[in-house]
């Protein structure tokens, strides 16, 4: 059962050696290939379920709104070549970087890292702000909250009311 209000679930064809193999692999998705691999091999052994094809099942994952627009981008990242940078932005840095977190690429979360120091300053700290609280990341709240409060008169008011009043 799916929420009206929520957005259609998008399916993505994926190389199983492009996401769990290399410089650029998940772990993540290395663990759920390696222990459907031995789940199809023990039924296989035990010849059970003969009219159903594993290798057709997928991977249904459960995103915030962010972090389901910045999905595609982390697919990008891990499809490239060596050397090509995150396509980070304000809006998608904390995405990406709790993507990384979640599914295990190393090399995107430090590249993603680096995007956020360097990108952190007065016009983005609201926007950093709002995201570090969306996945409860307790330092970037923190850094982007001292930022606003030093830079308020620099920051717009349209950022600003946009932010709960908690923070």
């Amino acid at each position: 059962l799916v929420d009206s209000m929520s957005p259609p679930a998008r399916k993505y064809h994926v190389h199983r050696a492009q996401l769990a193999v290399g410089p650029r692999r998940s772990d993540y998705f290395a663990t759920v290939f390696k222990n459907r691999r031995r789940m199809m091999r023990d039924e296989s052994d035990r010849k059970q379920d003969k009219g159903s094809d594993a290798s057709t099942n997928g991977t249904y994952i459960e995103l915030k709104a962010s972090a389901a627009a910045a999905f595609p981008i982390m697919l990008d990242f891990m499809y490239s070549s060596i050397g090509t940078p995150v396509e980070a932005t304000t809006e998608s840095a904390v995405a990406l970087r709790h993507l990384a977190s979640c599914f295990g690429i190393r090399e995107m979360f430090n590249s993603v890292t680096d995007f956020i120091k360097s990108d952190l300053r007065p016009e983005t700290a609201p926007t950093y702000l709002l995201e570090g609280a969306t996945y409860k990341h307790d330092k970037l709240i923190a850094a982007s909250l001292k930022i606003c409060a030093e830079s308020l008169m620099e920051i717009k008011l349209s950022a600003i009311v946009l932010l709960p009043p908690d923070l």
